[in-house]
């Protein structure tokens, strides 16, 4: 077996994708004799374009190896608690990634709040978590260990742009050898990639390649046997547009997600500018009108040139095919809503590390990588078909149909189950916690009908509900309200003190601390300063 082990991996793509596979197999396999080597195409990135992670992108940072402070000093990175959402429920709702309140009596808290609401509790769920109380407040700390994190747990904003560059950074300074190409052309042979001819004749042959090219797919579609499964069914929008304003101050701790007639519009504040990015359906709406509705509804004048790209959100039945594993956006593409494009690179990273081939010729792995991924992908993409599904906007085509769709049996099974009693279907492979999934489904408009009957005699009487409750309340907002700023936060976690802290060294801190938000910037439902002094003083 000696004789036929893997001892050659080739990278082909650019970008996050192509630099986080570099870095996951060289720590992963470099100790046990496998080269890894990338071969960079043209980046698709502009200043503009901004990363918005999910929390476990800090878990896979620490296992590449990858130092936070480095993160928001060198990338332009902020943190986010989550997500607002405007205009998909009668009201706007908070989904961040903290948990709720705490057990009541045995019973998970989500049963108590729902019992609470029979006996006049009027008090939205999200009110229950820290994440909602930073969010508002604009206050924040890195939790100090894991138990901190399930209570309120973050992610990031980073400069797309920048991010790629360091991760490059990083990959090359730990010997991860690139060749950079204007484009590639793939020799296959019996269902396998036999190797890469560079524009200038060269061939690269490779026991193992990793596609990362993006939608395209350059690798993996050369192959027999590649399908495409179209998701637009319940993901319905078509391109993406992507420019930026100027940063935010103070800087908010989430994104916000406003949904207009024909898609919705994001604003995604990091250190020194604010991604905005517009989703649409390119049959109703020009590229021009999209541009026009993002600045009317966010109120944001865009300071870089605007990006368009088509996109439809599927996924390939088949990410692994022969000798070719495709990742990221060649294996699966989604509607950026709720900032799980990057983590749909880690989950085949996360795969490809325990998965990885032991023979060359001979790679069992595949079927059970195609399997466990593409769960992983339906999983990932049912989370943002809940938004369409369940939105509660009249009279617009695209909501109306997609409220009409029929959504895939297992999603439409958990909202069922759901609405019926407040039970949680949460199965493997799933990115989202139990918690957000029960802030996603009740901040959408889906009460229960009914709860648990272990609750019915949960409280005493209704004073002892109501003190139960507004000691919750009360004691979030003291946790909450010892905290640092945003901008403190940040500068403390990048390693700056005393005067840094005020003059930060980094271009990035100082842009963002130089740049103030036109007063118009927080219409449309995002939270003002003095907003955040009264619900501080609340109670």
């Amino acid at each position: 077996m000696t004789g036929n082990r893997i001892s050659r991996v080739v990278i082909v793509g650019s970008d996050e994708s192509v630099w986080l596979s570099a870095l996951a197999l060289h720590r992963g396999f470099a100790r046990s004799g496998v080269s890894i080597e990338v071969i960079e195409l043209p980046t698709l990135l502009q200043s503009s374009d901004v990363c918005a992670t999910l929390p476990n992108i800090r878990n896979f940072h620490r296992l590449m190896g990858l130092d936070q402070a480095e993160l928001i000093r060198h990338c332009g990175a902020s943190f986010t608690v989550g997500q607002r959402f405007v205009g998909f429920a009668e009201k706007p709702f908070l989904h961040v990634y903290s948990s709720a309140g705490a057990s009541m009596k045995g019973l998970p808290f989500v049963q108590a709040w729902l019992k609470a609401r029979t006996e006049g509790l009027e008090v939205p769920y999200e009110e229950f978590a820290v994440g909602a109380g930073l969010a508002k407040s604009g206050r924040f700390a890195p939790p100090r260990d894991a138990l901190e994190a399930e209570t309120c747990d973050y992610a990031y904003h980073i400069h797309a742009a920048s991010y790629a560059g360091w991760l490059k950074a990083h990959a090359l300074h730990r010997g991860v050898t690139v060749s950079s190409v204007p484009d590639i052309t793939p020799q296959v042979g019996n269902g396998r990639i036999e190797a890469i001819i560079l524009p200038d004749g060269q061939r690269i042959e490779a026991d193992l390649f990793v596609d990362a090219t993006g939608a395209q797919g350059k690798l993996i579609a050369a192959l027999e046997g590649d399908d495409f499964e179209d998701w637009s069914e319940w993901l319905p929008l078509n391109r993406l547009l992507v420019t930026a304003g100027k940063g935010l101050s103070p800087l908010p701790l989430y994104a916000q997600i406003t949904a207009h007639a024909h898609g919705w519009a994001g604003l995604y504040p990091h250190q020194g500018q604010t991604g905005m990015v517009m989703a649409y359906d390119g049959a109703a709406l020009s590229d021009d009108e999209a541009l026009k509705a993002l600045v009317a509804l966010t109120g944001v004048q865009p300071t870089a040139g605007a990006t368009v790209n088509a996109f439809t959100a599927g996924q390939r039945r088949k990410p692994w095919i022969g000798n070719c594993v495709a990742i990221g956006e060649s294996a699966c593409v989604l509607d950026p809503l709720d900032a799980s494009r990057l983590h749909v690179t880690q989950i085949g990273l996360t795969h490809l590390m325990s998965l990885f081939p032991i023979e060359r010729e001979v790679m069992p792995e595949q079927k059970l990588f195609n399997d466990d991924v593409r769960s992983h992908y339906e999983r990932l993409r049912n989370v943002s078909v809940v938004h369409y599904k369940l939105n509660q906007r009249q009279g617009e085509g695209l909501w109306d149909r997609a409220r009409d769709t029929e959504v895939p049996p297992e999603l439409a099974y958990k909202l069922k189950l759901y609405a019926d009693r407040g039970l949680l279907m949460h199965m493997d492979h799933e990115s989202f916690t139990e918690d957000s999934w029960h802030m996603l489904l009740l901040g959408q408009g889906l009460i229960p009908r009914t709860y648990d009957y272990k609750a019915e005699n949960m409280f005493s009487d209704k004073r002892e509900a109501v003190h139960r409750f507004q000691s919750l309340l009360g004691g979030i907002k003291a946790q909450v309200m010892t905290l640092p700023s945003h901008e403190q936060a940040l500068a403390r976690a990048a390693g700056l003190s005393g005067a840094d802290r005020g003059r930060n060294a980094t271009d990035w801190l100082s842009s963002a601390a130089a740049t103030s938000a036109p007063s118009e910037v927080r219409r449309d439902g995002w939270l003002r300063p003095d907003q955040a002094e009264v619900w501080a003083r609340r109670g």
